[in-house]
This record gives C-alpha cells, structure tokens and sequence, in this order.
C-alpha cells in the first residue's frame, strides 16, 4: 500500500513537471515569434502581439484582415512544401503565427517543411473539425486565419456544441465568409459568419455581416419537417440566443419547442414555425423594424392631441423624459422634459409614462462615475416628486452610448451602484437603458429592475453576439424621423418604436387617476 502511494506520488508530480515544461516550451515559443516579429516589423509600427502579426501581412502581401474579407488585389503567393521566402517573408510569418498559436515548435527557417506542414495540418484540424483536412496547402484565407486574432482550441468557458457549429461555418461557407475562431464562445465573428450563411443559402448578391433589406426580402419561411443547411443555421443561431435545440439540420419538435420558446421571449406570436420575424430577431438587434410596437419614446413634449393620435395609432406607453434639453433649430437648446400637464394629458388619452432620466452628456462616457451616479440620483428623484411620480415608479437611466467591457466596468458599474443606493433609498426602483450589453451586466449587479434595450443600433458593439436580456420590459428598435415621422392632423414629429414585455406596465398621473375615480 506504502508502496503504492509512493508510485502514485511519483507520477502524479512527473505528470506536473511535464505539463509545466510544456507550458514552458510553449511560451518560450510564443516569445521567440514575438521577438522574431518585433525586430522585423516593429520599428515600423506601435502596434504590439496579435495585430503585428496582420500588420506584417499587409506589409508583405497586401492583404487587409478588415470585416474578415481578404482583399483580391493582394499579391500573396499560395504557401506549399517546398515554398521559401524568397521575395517575402510569408513562410516566416507563417511559422511565427502558427508557433504563436501554440501549433509549431521549431525554427524560423523561412522554409515550408514537414514540421511547418504538420502545424498547419493541426491548425486546420481544429479549424475545419471533422476528416476533411486534405492538404497542408496555406491559402490567403487560411493565413489571415493564421495571423488574425482568436483562439481554434475549446476555451475553459467555450461550449463544445458552439465549436461544432463554428466548424461547420468554416467548412461550408470559408470561401464567402472567411474563416473565424472555434474556441465554442459565441463571439461577434461567429454572429457575422451565421448571417453571411444565411446570405449565401437565400441567394443574396452581397454577402457582408448586415441583416440589411436585401437579406430581409429574401428571409425564408422554415417550417417543422424541413431539413438542410437554412435549418441548420436557424438551429445554431437558437442555440447561440440560449434556447438550446439539437443542431443537426432537421426541423423536429425539439426545434418547434426552442422556436415557440424564443418566440415568446421576444414578444412574437408563438407559432413554432420560423418567419422572417423570428429569423432576424435571432440574426439582427432590431429584429424586423416594420412590426408594429405598443410602445414609444419621444424628445419632445406631447400636445393633448399628439398623444390621443398615438393611442389612435395604437400605441399604450410612452417613454419621456424627466429633465434636459436638446439641439433645435440653429443650436438653440429645446426642452425634452415633461411637465406635470403633460402627465395628465398622457394619462387622459390613455396612456402609461415609463420615465427616462438623461442629461444632456448623457451620451458621453466620461461623464459615468460614482460622483456623478450621486448627483444624477438626486436630480433625478427631484424631477420625479416634482412630477409626482407614485412610489415604486421604475426610472430608466440612460447609458446612451457604446461602451466597451472595461468601460462598463470601471465607469457604467460604478455609477449604476451609486444611482441605486440612492434611488430605492427614495421610494423609486432603477431601469437602465443602454445597448445589451449594458443592460445586462448592470441587471446581473442588481443595480436595475428592469431594462429598456437600446436595439435600434445593430452594429453597436454592446449588441453584437449578445441576448436580450432576461428583465427586458421595453426594446427600442427603429426611429421614424424625416419622411417617417409620426404624423398626425397637429404636425409630426420623430418617435423611436419599442417593443413591450409586459414587464412594466408603466404609470398613470395621480390627478387624472383621482379624477377618474
């Protein structure tokens, strides 16, 4: 038994020292590319690690790595066994990237030999999964693979049926929509790549990362008994929104269900059966900008007449807002606030207030901190009992902009906490409005109740690759402005559509609900 242990101790620590040495290895490798790299490229640019390696791409092919797409006129050679650097450097870059990657451990030679053969071999592997690999050949789309930024191995926190389905875009649809990461983390390449696949499946003449009108013209019905690759590709795009279905290209009932399921969701009819609306509510922040909304939020202050002529259109709750103002006619500042008569006149046509607080800088990230989320909370809380807004009324911060994961972090975070603390101290409850992004990781604080999603941008970083977050209770999705603008026999004026979840159902003026009584 003594005996035993010690045996199992002996291994256990053999097994240690030769994943570390490994380890080892590999980043003295990654160090050698980058050392490599650096002296051969970087006295030319500021540009450091993974976006040298594109830069030195473009420096010797032409080849431009932008929205994935390689550029037709580069001059790059095709790589093989037997290929040199003879008027480039391409077969040493290649080396360094895939040494980078962690596929190749020998020298910078400059040569395509067996072991720079057997590299790309692996990378290709993982890239393309299944037993398609054919050759070692490195073709332009393959090397901006090589070169590009992202991991082809499962992450610790990658989902190994998210990889299968990135492997399946790089098998089936490299030549039109480039080659992108399998770490199984849905990222904003792979949301790229499933739109340009439904592109290439439905005919489309431009094959780009929009879910534009082209796309949406064109947008198939899939229906239950349906197989291939368009239901393929609706099966990963519900997989990839969190409603797990079986990705293996047949329309079954376990696909009915995860469609039914999304569809309830995002407050669609829940048919079971795929329309446009569904598929670009799957592939697009906006989803299908020409259904109708229950709700709506505006700049300008409502005339009595202006807000009965929306309940006429159909709508039943109108998001405005608590303080500031705006540009209007040659720069002069115009007031965006609602005053305690347009409350009533709200309430007396009939509908419901969700109210917005956003400063004029409002869209500027510098202006979040803990500091300015204390002042904003008190400026905010004044308005409201000034408008006589009941208890428990959700007021709706504004995070009107793009910020990136460490900007929310260290600002949108710490300012939300503040605002908080402040505002249910108040009697009132705290949304947030922002892209999803932000929404989402306010809410997982527990800094918001309730979020109203600024959707309308589907290229907003914070909206890419990102679900609708699970407290959603209004989504803004299209602005009607110029020729769209809401019109009625008072004048017109621009109004943003927003989606409703019934989640918050807004609130009435307490003087036309005594009155009313």
């Amino acid at each position: 038994m003594r005996m035993l242990k010690v045996i199992l101790k002996k291994t256990l620590f053999f097994l240690f020292l030769l994943i570390f040495s490994c380890s080892e290895c590999q980043q003295q490798s990654k160090n050698r590319a980058l050392s490599w790299l650096n002296r051969t490229y970087g006295h030319k640019t500021s540009l450091r690690n993974e976006d040298l390696f594109a830069y030195a791409l473009r420096i010797e092919t032409g080849i431009r790595g932008r929205d994935d797409v390689v550029d037709q006129n580069s001059f790059y050679p095709i790589l093989e066994v037997g290929s040199t650097d003879t008027k480039n450097n391409c077969v040493s870059l290649l080396q360094c990237a895939l040494m980078y990657k962690g596929y190749y451990v020998g020298s910078i030679s400059g040569k395509f030999d067996k072991s720079t053969a057997s590299a790309v071999m692996e990378f290709k592997k993982d890239a393309l999964g299944g037993n398609v690999i054919k050759n070692s050949q490195v073709t332009p789309l393959f090397m901006l693979a090589i070169v590009g930024r992202g991991e082809y191995i499962r992450t610790n926190d990658g989902d190994e049926n998210m990889r299968r389905i990135q492997q399946y875009l790089n098998r089936n649809y490299s030549r039109r929509c480039a080659i992108i990461p399998t770490n199984g983390k849905y990222s904003h390449r792979t949301h790229f790549n499933l739109i340009r696949a439904l592109q290439v499946e439905i005919g489309c003449e431009k094959i780009d990362k929009r879910f534009g009108d082209e796309t949406t013209e064109a947008c198939p019905t899939l229906y239950p008994g349906l197989k291939g690759r368009l239901v393929y590709i609706l099966q990963s795009a519900l997989y990839a929104n969190g409603f797990r279905a079986r990705v293996n290209g047949v329309y079954d009932t376990n696909t009915v269900t995860a469609v039914r399921q999304f569809q309830g969701y995002v407050g669609l009819p829940k048919t079971g059966v795929a329309n446009m609306r569904t598929i670009k509510a799957l592939l697009c922040s906006t989803g299908d900008t020409g259904r109708p909304a229950l709700a709506c939020d505006c700049w300008l202050p409502l005339s009595p007449d202006g807000a009965r002529a929306l309940y006429a259109a159909g709508y039943r709750y109108v998001g405005r807002y608590l303080t500031g103002s705006i540009k209007g006619y040659k720069g002069k500042r115009v007031p965006k606030y609602i005053s305690k008569q347009e409350f009533y006149d709200i309430s007396a046509a009939g509908l419901r207030l969700f109210p917005i607080f956003q400063e004029e800088d409002g869209h500027d990230i510098k202006s979040f901190s803990a500091a300015q989320g204390r002042k904003d909370a008190a400026i905010a809380i004044a308005a409201a009992r000034k408008l006589e807004l009941p208890r428990g009324t959700v007021i709706y911060f504004s995070v009107d902009c793009d910020p990136s994961e460490e900007q929310i972090s260290k600002r949108i975070i710490p300012y939300f906490s503040e605002v908080s603390k402040i505002v249910i101290r108040a009697g009132y409850r705290v949304g947030v409005y922002g892209d999803r992004l932000v929404c989402t990781s306010v809410s997982d604080y527990g800094y918001a109740t309730f979020s109203f999603v600024g959707d309308a941008t589907p290229l907003y970083y914070g909206n890419i690759a990102q679900k609708l977050p699970k407290n959603w209770a209004f989504d803004q999705f299209y602005e009607l402005k110029g020729k769209e603008s809401f019109r009625y026999s008072g004048g017109k004026f621009n109004l943003d559509k927003v989606a409703f979840s019934g989640r918050d159902i807004g609130v009435i003026s307490p003087r036309f609900s005594s009155k009313r009584k």
